[in-house]
């Protein structure tokens, strides 16, 4: 079990992977990151996550592990984010 768990993107990938770590409690907390507000406004509603982040280096501090399940032609912009901060 991991203490924390972050998805950076929530899309069909993202959420199914968030429903699965939720429902087998595989994470104390899980935190996601997505730029769609419609993604995440039906993660709340929905109740499937609560810790929704709109800034990724927050999304990701001090994570066991993180999830990238965005499109491959995003990964260097979100790698580049996340290593500025270090």
């Amino acid at each position: 079990m991991f203490e924390t768990i972050s998805i950076i993107g929530c899309g069909l990938i993202g959420s199914s992977i968030l429903r699965v770590i939720k429902n087998k409690k595989l994470a104390k907390e899980i935190r996601v990151f997505d730029h769609s507000k419609e993604v995440t406004t039906y993660l709340k509603k929905e109740n499937i996550c609560s810790d929704i982040s709109n800034d990724i280096r927050q999304c990701v501090a001090n994570s066991d592990l993180i999830i990238i399940a965005t499109p491959l032609s995003s990964y260097k912009e979100i790698i580049k984010s996340e290593l500025a901060t270090h």
